[in-house]
């Protein structure tokens, strides 16, 4: 019993460190829809891109997303997935206002002033609430696993991201954050 442990341990260092940075070219990648989360975020067009090689920029733009951020990539021999680009960084970007969230929220909460249930209350009120007036900080995490499809072997892009707001109100018990999950993601030559 005691070298399975060790065993599991080497072996997943041994992958760990077979993995190689090495995405050369670029990717670009095109979602139907920011997320699923937010109501009226699934419509439109939210294009990724990085720029290629080991480390690089991730950009992304969307009817309600604007922001590039460091990122890296790397390829696996073994397990899958074969590559995951990830970027992380803070920005400032354009979001759904803070306050009017919290105005929204307070309106809604009136029959039941849970604190805990804030961050659900404020999901449905982004839709609604107007645009920061300007860029607001943020913590950007974004992450591309190209996983392949059974069928044909080739690699298809799952996108995961989230914006944290660096800013918190007093009524809020947590930072607030958007949870990015994306559909239809393809690569796009």
């Amino acid at each position: 019993m005691k070298g399975k442990p060790m065993r599991r341990f080497l072996t997943t260092t041994f992958w760990c460190l077979a993995a190689s940075s090495a995405l050369a070219e670029p990717a670009r990648i095109e979602c139907q829809g920011e997320t699923i989360i937010i109501p009226g975020w699934d419509t439109g067009t939210m294009n990724v891109t990085y720029d290629g090689g080991a480390s690089g920029t991730l950009t992304v733009k969307g009817p309600h997303t604007d922001f590039n951020v460091p990122a890296s990539s790397h390829t696996y021999e073994k397990p899958d997935p074969p590559v995951v680009i990830d970027g992380a960084g803070d920005i400032k970007t354009i979001m759904p206002d803070l306050k009017a969230i919290d105005i929204c929220v307070a309106g809604r909460m009136k029959s039941n002033p849970d604190p805990s249930l804030y961050s659900m209350f404020a999901m449905s009120c982004m839709e609604k609430g107007p645009a920061s007036a300007a860029p607001v900080p943020v913590h950007a995490t974004a992450t591309i696993t190209f996983l392949r499809n059974d069928g044909s072997g080739a690699l298809e892009p799952f996108v995961s991201m989230k914006l944290v707001y660096l800013d918190k109100l007093p009524s809020q018990t947590d930072n607030l954050s958007i949870e990015f999950m994306t559909r239809d993601c393809k690569s796009i030559p």
